[in-house]
């Protein structure tokens, strides 16, 4: 399983929707909004365009069947918003039993929600949230909770179970709330039997978002877009120079090469005249020789 550590350099709201970016004006049609193929940049454009009045028409959508293929983008947007009544709503969604073998948009929504407490949390502290993401932390609880459907490509419940507690994993981290912390760091040094098989298998995955945990409690989340884009940019010239290294040691490489070749070259053209400055000294000699035979 391919760990989730790249998703830390997604930022809040980018980490909703695959996207071009629009910041939007006060107050958009929150309908139209979720719908749209653009969205924000960051958590405060978020802010600043919305606010707790848009939680009714968001949970309603949630609900809607015929949003189906929104769901991801309504749930973040109800993490993002930060009003205690959608804790209630996210939750319901998690658990809503789906068809068999969810669709892909579905399977999205539901992990999507999952985060959103996180993002809830991150807002409003909410204790409901923190519960149940902490609660989400051994994989069985998923089956106590009756969690049905399983996502694409999952072949087993067990499968997908440890996949939601991993989005939990997430969702506590972006809460960057003390809480989170402390229970994140037990399943790590000290987890219960039910939660060390799940550690066992996530041990590099729980030490990535315990830093990502400690980056958002420090800089909030516009911060930490700002620290992973510096992140990306050093790396970006870290690239760059190791290019202009090994591009140097390559020239510097053909330069000797060319430089060994014309060296063969000019010993033996050397070597050549040597030769020829031989056979004339011969051919002299030979002539000296016949002279003084016939005198």
């Amino acid at each position: 399983m391919m760990p989730l550590a790249a998703f830390a350099v997604l930022f809040l709201v980018a980490a909703v929707a695959p996207i071009a970016s629009a910041k939007p004006q006060q107050q958009t049609d929150i309908r139209e909004f979720v719908r749209s193929p653009l969205f924000p940049r960051s958590h405060s454009e978020v802010q600043a365009a919305f606010d707790a009045s848009v939680t009714p028409d968001l949970l309603a959508m949630l609900n809607s069947k015929a949003e189906e293929e929104h769901w991801l983008r309504i749930a973040g947007m109800l993490g993002a918003v930060g009003d205690e009544r959608a804790a209630e709503g996210l939750i319901e969604f998690v658990e809503e039993p789906g068809d068999a073998r969810l669709s892909q948009w579905h399977h999205e929504g539901r992990t999507e929600a999952i985060r959103a407490l996180g993002f809830l949390a991150y807002r409003t502290g909410s204790e409901r949230a923190l519960t149940y993401l902490i609660d989400s932390l051994t994989s069985g609880v998923w089956r106590e909770r009756k969690v049905m459907g399983l996502a694409p490509g999952r072949k087993s419940y067990a499968e997908y179970d440890s996949l939601l507690s991993t989005y939990a994993i997430i969702g506590l981290a972006w809460s960057g709330h003390p809480r989170a912390k402390e229970a994140l760091m037990s399943v790590l040094r000290s987890p219960t039997p039910e939660q060390r098989p799940f550690r066992d298998e996530h041990e590099a995955t729980l030490e990535h978002w315990l830093e990502v945990h400690a980056l958002v409690a420090e800089l909030g989340y516009d911060g930490l877009k700002e620290h992973y884009e510096l992140k990306r940019l050093r790396e970006h010239y870290r690239h760059l120079k190791e290019n202009v290294r090994k591009r140097k040691a390559e020239f510097e490489k053909k330069q000797r090469a060319l430089e060994a070749k014309f060296a063969r070259a000019r010993s033996a053209m050397e070597i050549e005249r040597m030769d020829a400055r031989e056979r004339e000294l011969a051919e002299a000699i030979r002539e000296l020789e016949e002279q003084q035979a016939r005198q």
